[in-house]
């Protein structure tokens, strides 16, 4: 495939590098954060316009290196380069005193940097980890509601079941603890207990990730091994997850990502984007080749499957690639 083939539309307006993209849950909005001490919000609706009406986010003179949206698409929640700290910004389709944001909580991690970040989208809290050992849980006023040494050596990322009950590090061992986060009757967080462990991989793991339904979960080692897990299981019981399929891939895959409907992921080879069935995970389906520069920092899908959204090292420029073709093997 020749690079721009898939390629929809390319959004101009970042200074220096993008290095974080999402997309909000119902899709409206696409939100990317730069070291151009912005974050930019884009309609959805005004993506293909030559105006595309993007809210440009000032974040006081600091860097934003990750960018999450709330449950209710209200907020963004921005990971800081330079402070280290979370910034959380309403923000507005049309102008409130003259404005389309407004800082409501800005706290230190006292992390060393923020390697990774997730928002619940059932509830309002943040999940932060170090490169280090240390993970945090957040509510958005900034009360840190629960601090762990996960002891595996170095984080690599963390991820947070779409239903919010579980989440998971990528980690230098080989080992994969998943977590579960249970709540008050409120709705408010209650504690974290751990719910079972993934293991057979022989290296460090530093890609998991969950399906959308949350009954699944992706690993990819360093080892070059993936597998497919069901974690639908009686834990409570010390009933174990079962693997329900593994691959070997050269070179490991890496930034995996299940499409919203559960059918086929995603992987990143450097500036290669691999698509695979969901039920198998030995052979691409389809394989993008990008027209980025350098290495894909992040990828992120529409809320319909069809788009597919891109960040690369060093680069000021978004990518929106559309899916159609893929589509089309995938579903024969």
């Amino acid at each position: 495939m020749e690079p721009d083939t898939d390629l929809d539309v390319i959004l101009k307006g970042h200074g220096s590098e993008v290095s974080s993209i999402s997309l909000s849950p119902s899709g409206k909005w696409l939100a990317t954060a730069s070291s151009d001490r912005t974050v930019r919000m884009w309609p959805s609706a005004y993506l293909h316009e030559s105006n595309h009406r993007e809210i440009s986010i000032s974040l006081d003179g600091d860097e934003g290196s990750l960018v999450r949206f709330s449950a209710d698409e209200s907020r963004v929640v921005v990971g800081l380069g330079t402070s280290r700290e979370v910034a959380v910004y309403q923000f507005f389709e049309e102008k409130r005193d003259g404005k389309r944001s407004l800082l409501e909580a800005k706290f230190p991690t006292k992390h060393s940097l923020i390697k990774s970040m997730e928002v619940s989208r059932q509830t309002n809290l943040i999940i932060t980890c170090s490169p280090e050992t240390d993970l945090k849980i957040w509510n958005f006023s900034g009360e840190c509601l629960y601090n762990k040494d996960t002891n595996q050596m170095k984080n690599f990322t963390v991820s947070l079941s779409p239903n919010g009950r579980f989440f998971a590090l990528g980690t230098w061992t080989s080992e994969v603890k998943v977590n579960e986060i249970h709540l008050k009757k409120d709705r408010t967080f209650d504690k974290v207990s751990h719910a079972m462990t993934l293991t057979g991989h022989k290296k460090s793991v530093p890609t998991v990730t969950f399906t959308s339904d949350s009954s699944r979960m992706l690993t990819s080692s360093a080892d070059g091994s993936l597998k497919l897990w069901n974690i639908a299981v009686r834990y409570e019981v010390r009933e174990e997850p079962k693997e329900i399929w593994a691959a070997l891939h050269t070179p490991p895959l890496t930034l995996l990502s299940v499409s919203p409907n559960d059918k086929v992921f995603v992987a990143v080879v450097d500036r290669t984007l691999l698509f695979f069935n969901l039920q198998k995970g030995d052979t691409p389906i389809y394989k993008l080749t990008t027209s980025h520069q350098s290495s894909i920092l992040e990828c992120t899908w529409s809320a319909d499957g069809t788009l597919m959204g891109t960040v690369a090292a060093g680069e000021k420029l978004v990518r929106l690639w559309k899916l159609s073709a893929m589509w089309e093997k995938a579903l024969k």
